[in-house]
């Protein structure tokens, strides 16, 4: 029998407890022969066939290895009278993973709020970088300090990215992400309320982009989270392609609302309701989502799905 092991966080232990496993043995058996060859050296006779397997008194490198197997399916819940059935591998066999797949199995509701969510946070995100220069400038802002405005908006978002993503670690990053786009809206409409202050658009700008800029850095963690192994790699690219057309989007956006005279703070008034609007979509992922597969994982140590090995 193959155990395949579905929940990402579950996936990391069994993988860590099976890695441990070989490392002890490789450990046993490298010892072992070192001793054979101090041995043979010295004149003295060793059974270096005992290094591998020992099942005289089970001390052998192999049956040490099997105990720790052993320990570690019982510990996922596996029946003893199957243990022995069971083979565990890092990988099974290479799979495909067509995009069809990010949509079937349950995962529609997931896919379509993170693809939501990274096109809503990008069309922002590259909206406030392109225009910020050009509306400060309208405002009356010395053009020196309107492009330092968008220096203040990335070194926020690296700072951010860096502190929101630890408290994303520490609990749950869902919540964590939309706080951070929820304060960050409030800090994209009061950069438009600069007015000809230079001061308070570096500030306003520096907030902005440690809230928005870093929730908006830390949402290729949601999708890692989300998906299993073998539908990663798709469903991390489907979310990165969704975001860049938004990325493309924003900018135009941002072009038509100059174009129609639309006043500065109005414009990142609406900035900041697309971050909100980004704030409720991750809410709603983590709520309806992630939630509840964190709450089924922490109820179950495993969710083995056991079934014949070709």
């Amino acid at each position: 029998m193959l155990l395949e092991v579905r929940d990402l966080h579950v996936e990391f232990r069994t993988r860590d407890g099976v890695a441990k496993a070989v490392a002890k043995y490789v450990k046993a058996v490298v010892r072992c022969h070192t001793k054979a060859a101090d041995a043979g050296l010295k004149g003295g006779t060793f059974d270096e066939e005992l290094c591998e397997s020992d099942p005289t008194i089970g001390k052998g490198a192999k049956e040490k290895y099997e105990a720790a197997i052993a320990k570690l399916l019982a510990r996922m819940g596996v029946a003893e009278e199957l243990a022995a059935q069971v083979r565990i591998r890092p990988d099974a066999e290479p799979r495909r993973a067509p995009l069809r797949s990010l949509f079937t199995e349950g995962r529609a509701l997931g896919t379509s709020l993170l693809s939501v969510a990274l096109f809503l946070t990008l069309l922002m995100a590259f909206f406030l970088v392109n225009w910020i220069p050009t509306l400060a400038i309208r405002s009356g802002i010395d053009i020196s300090v309107a492009i330092l405005g968008v220096a203040a908006l990335n070194v926020g978002g690296i700072l951010g990215s860096l502190v929101i993503s630890r408290f994303a670690d520490w609990r749950a990053p869902g919540m964590v992400i939309s706080l951070g786009y929820a304060l960050g809206a409030v800090a994209i409409a009061c950069v438009g309320q600069a007015g000809r202050s230079g001061t308070w658009l570096l500030i306003s700008a520096f907030v902005a982009g440690f809230l928005a800029i870093g929730a908006q850095m830390c949402m290729a963690s949601l999708l890692a989270i989300y998906y299993d192994t073998g539908l990663r790699a798709s469903g991390v690219g489907w979310g990165m392609g969704c975001g860049r057309v938004g990325g493309i989007i924003g900018p135009v956006i941002g072009g038509m609302l100059l174009a129609a005279s639309v006043s500065t703070g109005a414009i990142f008034l609406i900035a900041g309701l697309v971050c909100a609007a980004c704030a409720v979509t991750v809410f709603t992922m983590g709520r309806l989502v992630l939630r509840p597969r964190t709450e089924r994982a922490a109820q179950l140590d495993v969710a083995p799905n056991t079934a014949p090995s070709s």
